[in-house]
């Protein structure tokens, strides 16, 4: 059994993809128009839909912002234990160790002042 093609001349098949072609654009360009008027119904069915949309997205900025805050807050502990680490070792590292050191001064001839003891802390 053969199947048969219908014989198609070259010009026909570009006219019809034309055709296709500028009507297709057409169409797509065309947007549905609301130009009756929405029902009380509808409107309050919309409204209550968009007000949905609101609280879903505030509870979600709530808890991002809520969980942002003690991120925030575990970061600034973190920091003041670090600071108050690195503040302690600071104190420790300049702190004198013992007590004051003498040191004897040399000593100046014998016609100007001179300056037996010094302390040096």
């Amino acid at each position: 059994m053969e199947l048969s093609r219908t014989p198609h001349s070259s010009d026909d098949l570009l006219a019809q993809r034309q055709l296709h072609q500028q009507q297709v654009p057409e169409a797509s360009k065309k947007k549905p128009s609301f130009d009756c008027p929405l029902t009380p119904h509808e409107q309050e069915f919309l409204t209550q839909q968009q007000q949905q949309k609101i609280e879903k997205i505030t509870r979600k900025n709530l808890e991002e912002s809520q969980k942002l805050t003690q991120e925030l807050m575990e970061t600034n502990r973190n920091c003041r234990a670090e600071l108050e680490k690195y503040q302690k070792i600071h104190e420790d590292l300049h702190k004198p160790v013992g007590p004051p050191v003498i040191q004897k001064k040399p000593t100046a001839p014998p016609n100007s002042q001179s300056y037996d003891w010094c302390v040096i802390a």
